[in-house]
């Protein structure tokens, strides 16, 4: 398995140092000013020329927490191998502050957030050291502070992804924090998360497909296949009963060689009579009224549709290898919690 970008950043981040520690070090206060070194809180620098990165970042806010604190959020699923939540605004691109959770309310910053919630020993565990909320705290802190639904379902998406949790222990556990703020949507993002996802926008595009436009749930990711058994592609979200497939297009489409295969695809898929729309990322941000219209548009032609003419189905055929179903694997953080508070 290839190593996380937490722990492959790891090796070159470094733990701010404390004014004192630069002293001892030689490095004046005239010098710690100057462009060669940058604050990373009151009293901890870290030398300008270290990289941005995410856990550059999360090592930053370390000097921050208590010794009964821990780091929570998007750092403690990115701490523990989800790369796709990496501390970047969706939209704008720009860092999100690293959350940490006091037991107390002191206050946010541009580069940590605070949270005063409980913190029982039982949400903490390291990880290089460092104290983080599991991934169980972790995932219920992302999506109940997520800024909409969509958010939340994204972030639970990418965490179930990676199998740091399965959404049925994720869902127990959700249900024994009943009142905690923004714990409703963090249920029904739980409701809404699908393991299958392979990115963010295809999670939002669900979202607004599920519950904006409010039409059945879509399937996420699912093989679609001739009458012969051959692979036709995988559907990013496919309605089964309107014959509707939705397509994101993301960053990675945009090159000619990507371009040409998206195109002879699509036209295999309509040419087994499919409807094909596809989205991208100014669609959900900019042109959602448009967006609206063109899905209701193509699922009525799916609906109305002469279904004695489909050439495709989802049946799966005897090569096909179906992937083990995420849910019901555990991993050894929550069996400690089944077995120890858990229960």
């Amino acid at each position: 398995m290839a190593r996380s970008r937490f722990r492959t950043e790891l090796t070159t981040a470094q733990l701010p140092l404390s004014a004192a520690e630069l002293v001892a070090r030689g490095v004046t206060r005239s010098m710690r000013c100057g462009p060669k070194w940058r604050r990373t809180s009151r009293g901890f620098f870290l030398p300008s020329q270290l990289p941005d990165t995410p856990t550059q970042r999360i090592l930053a806010a370390v000097p921050l927490v208590p010794a009964s604190g821990a780091i929570t959020g998007w750092a403690a699923a990115f701490a523990r191998g989800v790369d796709d939540l990496d501390g970047l605004d969706p939209c704008t691109m720009q860092p999100l502050p690293v959350l940490i959770c006091l037991g107390r309310d002191v206050g946010r910053g541009t580069a940590a957030a605070y949270c005063r919630d409980r913190l029982p020993d039982s949400d903490v565990a390291e990880v290089a050291g460092i104290r983080f909320t599991t991934a169980l705290r972790a995932g219920m802190d992302c999506a109940r502070s997520a800024p909409d639904l969509a958010e939340a379902v994204a972030v639970v998406d990418a965490m179930a992804r990676q199998r740091v949790f399965g959404l049925g222990l994720l869902a127990r556990y959700l249900g024994r924090h009943p009142g905690w703020r923004g714990i409703h949507q963090a249920r029904r993002a739980c409701e809404l998360a699908d393991p299958h996802a392979r990115n963010g926008w295809e999670s939002r595009l669900r979202v607004f497909y599920q519950v904006d436009l409010g039409l059945p749930r879509p399937l996420a990711n699912a093989p679609l296949f001739d009458r012969r058994g051959n692979l036709l592609g995988i559907g990013d979200l496919v309605d089964p009963d309107a014959g509707l497939v939705l397509e994101f297009d993301g960053q990675d489409h945009r090159g000619r060689h990507r371009h040409r295969a998206d195109n002879v695809r699509e036209e295999r898929l309509e040419d087994h009579h499919l409807v094909v729309i596809r989205v991208d990322s100014l669609d959900l941000r900019h042109h959602r009224a448009d967006l609206k219209a063109r899905v209701l548009s193509g699922r009525r032609r799916g609906l109305a549709r002469d279904r004695s003419r489909d050439r495709w189905t989802l049946r799966q055929p005897d090569w096909w290898l179906a992937d083990e179903p995420i849910d019901e694997q555990l991993t050894a953080e929550e069996l400690g919690w089944l077995l120890g508070d858990g229960r």
